[in-house]
């Protein structure tokens, strides 16, 4: 699963750029650990998709 990796360092410049802009000092957010939590909360929102039951009557 090549895709939590990718969008992780993604997320992780663009978060420390934007935290780097608003506070005027040099900000770095890992992309491990972006991918961390991002996998994480994916897993998370995943399970409570999986429990909703649609019922077509």
């Amino acid at each position: 699963m090549n895709w939590p990796a990718r969008a992780a360092a993604l997320m992780a410049a663009e978060i420390s750029a934007s935290c780097s802009d608003a506070t005027g000092q040099p900000i770095t957010v890992e992309p491990a650990a972006m991918q961390k939590v991002l996998e994480k909360h994916v897993r998370a929102h995943l399970d409570e998709l999986a429990e909703v039951r649609p019922d077509f009557r």
